[in-house]
């Protein structure tokens, strides 16, 4: 069955991305270690509401300074907030392959400042075809609607999609729905992965 469309996810597999970039800017401009700070942004409920839409980017900014006193204004924020990707450049090479003969999507956790900066910046996430964004669709992975919205946005049937995340739990997710996945692990794998898929 020829797939209807290849979806990939962000960060980790088409661009690379290193928190702790962020948060050590941060950290340079309050009392808190890194540590801290990245504990109250990515490993509490902070960035999970952000990434489902469920806070405005001020609003978002608002709850970091105020939480660790910073002396800064939105426009010094997002400057640091967005410097922590890099490209990766074999699986860009894939993405132009794959683009010659499928449908490409994007399904990621993502949010309002990290996305437009990545679309704006990287050649690769141009590519694709389909942007499917956690902050839109107002759910965020692993849960059953984001993966159900995309099937429906398809109009076709699971089997008919290709899934490809850097996180098993993710790609569990959606192979109970029935979406033929695999974790991403290197562009080599990756690679060896849609052949035997028949894709490549």
């Amino acid at each position: 069955m020829k797939k209807r469309a290849i979806i990939f996810d962000f960060g980790k597999v088409i661009i690379d991305y290193d928190l702790t970039r962020f948060t050590k800017k941060i950290s340079a401009l309050c009392n808190e270690t890194s540590y801290k700070i990245f504990d109250f942004v990515f490993e509490g409920t902070l960035n999970k509401s952000f990434d489902r839409g469920d806070l405005t980017p001020n609003e978002f900014f608002e709850k970091i300074a105020t939480n660790f006193s910073l002396n800064i204004t939105f426009d010094n924020f997002v400057p640091m907030w967005n410097d922590i990707f890099k490209p990766i450049p074999e699986t860009e090479k894939i993405l132009m392959e794959l683009k010659k003969n499928y449908r490409l999507g994007l399904l990621s956790n993502t949010n309002a400042l990290h996305f437009p900066y990545a679309l704006n910046k990287y050649p690769a996430v141009t590519l694709l075809n389909d942007y499917h964004l956690s902050y839109k669709m107002r759910t965020i992975k692993p849960e059953e609607k984001i993966y159900k919205q995309v099937i429906d946005f398809y109009n076709c049937k699971p089997q008919e999609l290709f899934y490809i995340d850097d996180l098993e739990w993710n790609v569990e997710a959606a192979r109970k729905l029935g979406i033929e996945s695999v974790v991403f692990i290197t562009p080599e794998q990756l690679k060896i992965d849609l052949k035997k898929a028949a894709i490549l």
